[in-house]
């Protein structure tokens, strides 16, 4: 008897899971909208990253189902290598991306960075501008 009411409870258990499943695929995708940038110090050849521009790209809007900091990065560096790299004699980026939850955030941030870069001895900075993302 107990054997039976255990499966019993396992197989609603079960069908309940699935039937939620299904209502999850038949709802539109939920889209979050975050506020993205990237710093970083580009790449010399192999000159150990000393005396390299820092990179700073601007703070863009993204609203995609789920934005991944670290992908969109990836394609960040690849837009800085065909628009930047050659005009600043760099080979590519190393690049730590950002992402928050509201544009104020994402300028603080981004402010607190900048003001670091311009009060240590390498000062300089590449400001990275018209990126932009298209989500998958």
């Amino acid at each position: 008897m107990k054997n039976n009411i255990l499966s019993i409870i396992i197989l609603m258990f079960f069908a309940n899971l699935a039937s939620a499943q299904t209502a999850n695929k038949a709802t539109k995708p939920v889209y979050q909208k975050v506020y993205w940038f990237a710093t970083g110090i580009e790449q010399k050849g192999s000159d150990l990253l000393l005396d390299n521009p820092n990179v700073v790209s601007e703070i863009i809007p993204i609203a995609c189902e789920l934005p991944n900091a670290y992908n969109i990065g990836t394609i960040f560096e690849k837009f800085f290598i065909d628009n930047y790299a050659i005009r600043e004699g760099a080979t590519g980026v190393m690049v730590y991306p950002f992402l928050f939850a509201t544009l104020e955030e994402a300028q603080t941030k981004r402010n607190t960075i900048i003001d670091r870069i311009k009060a240590s001895e390498n000062s300089k900075i590449c400001d990275v501008k018209k990126f932009e993302y298209q989500c998958n």
